[in-house]
């Protein structure tokens, strides 16, 4: 069964039994993420290694005497869905907490609905530089992935060490372009070339166009920003046209 059904049916029996109740001794921490597109798996990793640390929690006692929940909602890859769930659950009993999933646009989206009451919204993965700011007094927003700008200086180490002519291959969203500008202005201070940019959109199936590109380039390696169902299909493509190309991958 997949793993959106197991979230929404886990999410009527709490309505129904759980945290939603008047008296209850649950604590409640939501999640909005891709349980059923895109990024599935990185979602439904998150989403477990959550319940292994509230299993974890719970045996040890819970928190002041109560045990916490998880109350799970497929977003779908919407940054609209990702904003309706977020409210839904701000208006949860007992919630203290939301988790993200793995994009940065629905992330960005999603922190202001949780801004606004004051609820703690914590990033897993989803590594776009300014998730992390506000311009608010209180920044309730909490991340434990490294952010675009760090792992661009550590890939630029690599690629200035190893290569004279790389091509950036990067997706069409606000976590792709944000990794290419930070790639550039660090290649501008450390004086390495860029040697060209190619974009992609999230979704595409066919990189004939893009391969194309990089064959005529006379690039030397590839920078690749791009999340794992492009990912597949872009290194496929390139070993169909027998491009060998060294790949520095981001994510």
């Amino acid at each position: 069964i997949g793993a959106h059904i197991l979230a929404k049916t886990q999410e009527i029996l709490n309505n129904k039994y759980g945290s939603s109740n008047k008296n209850c001794q649950q604590i409640a921490i939501g999640l909005s993420a891709d349980l059923s597109v895109g990024s599935k798996i990185g979602s439904l990793a998150i989403k477990r290694g959550i319940e292994l640390a509230i299993e974890d929690i719970n045996a040890r006692g819970g928190v002041l005497g109560k045990s916490l929940v998880l109350i799970t909602k497929d977003n779908r890859g919407l940054s609209s869905k990702g904003v309706d769930d977020v409210r839904e659950l701000i208006a949860c009993k007992n919630l203290v907490a939301i988790f993200g999933g793995v994009q940065s646009a629905i992330a960005q989206d999603s922190i202001a609905e949780a801004q606004k009451e004051g609820i703690p919204f914590l990033i897993a993965w989803a590594s776009g530089s300014e998730l992390t700011k506000s311009s608010q007094e209180k920044n309730v927003v909490f991340r434990v992935s490294a952010n675009n700008r760090e792992v661009m200086k550590i890939l630029e180490s690599y690629l200035s060490t190893h290569y004279h002519k790389p091509t950036v291959l990067y997706e069409n969203s606000i976590w792709g372009r944000d990794a290419l500008n930070h790639i550039k202005d660090i290649a501008v201070k450390r004086n390495l070339p860029i040697h060209d940019a190619i974009i992609f959109n999230i979704g595409q199936t066919n990189f004939e166009k893009e391969i194309e590109q990089l064959m005529h380039s006379q690039s030397d390696s590839i920078l690749l920003i791009a999340n794992s169902a492009e990912s597949i299909k872009i290194i496929k493509a390139l070993d169909h046209h027998k491009l060998y190309l060294p790949i520095v991958s981001h994510w």
